[in-house]
């Protein structure tokens, strides 16, 4: 994973961040939404 994008949840804090790319999301739902969307894509 490191110096890819991962879905996070914005305001969290995660100690690791500097190894990944944060993609924020609102809250939980809209990561869930967001990663259906990034999947459904490449099927």
């Amino acid at each position: 994973m490191f110096g890819m994008p991962v879905g996070t949840i914005a305001g969290y804090f995660y100690f690791d961040d500097n190894k990944f790319i944060r993609t924020d999301f609102l809250n939980e739902n809209q990561l869930m939404l967001g990663l259906n969307q990034r999947f459904t894509k490449y099927c």
